[in-house]
């Protein structure tokens, strides 16, 4: 697990790890933001495994990370997220038609003051059977462990019905 500034932020932030020392975060430390004292799960990567509910059953799996620094409010974090919808009909990783491939650009937020349940919403290219259009993403989730979180995701492809994923955040 690794915090990593990658813009200048009007909000510094630093990272603590479990054993106090405060140089290398692990699983469960989350990023301080200096002026609010409160923590985020900034500048951790996950992959995501689920399945995905469209026109057919589908595989769900994908990829993300929380940019630490970079978002549009000061209680939102940006997220950069991966998806590929791979229906089990599918003769191949990519097969088409009917495969959905996305990267998005996501903002998100956390309901409360546990910062364990959050919301979210993006944007970005998607390919849909072959063709490439703008998509946007709808999320919701809950964390359940330091390394686990429910999510659930209502993408909006540019083409055809949305996709719903429902799926698992696994820290890495």
């Amino acid at each position: 697990m690794i915090a990593v500034t990658l813009l200048a932020s009007s909000t510094p932030a630093f990272a603590v790890g479990v054993d106090g020392a405060g140089t290398k975060p692990d699983a469960i430390a989350p990023v301080y933001h200096l002026e609010s004292g409160t923590p985020s799960w900034d500048g951790y990567a996950h992959l995501r495994l689920g399945m995905g509910f469209g026109r057919r059953v589908a595989f769900a799996g994908g990829f993300d990370v929380t940019l630490t620094g970079a978002h549009l409010a000061p209680a939102w974090r940006t997220r950069i997220d991966f998806d590929a919808i791979i229906p089990f009909s599918s003769a191949s990783f990519v097969g088409l038609p009917g495969s959905v491939l996305a990267l998005s650009l996501d903002q998100v937020v956390d309901i409360g003051n546990s910062h364990r349940s959050y919301v979210g919403v993006g944007a970005g290219p998607y390919v849909n059977s072959g063709r490439l259009a703008l998509g946007a993403k709808m999320l919701v989730g809950t964390r359940i462990s330091s390394a686990l979180t429910g999510e659930a995701a209502l993408l909006f492809t540019g083409a055809g019905r949305p996709v719903a994923e429902v799926g698992i955040r696994v820290a890495l």
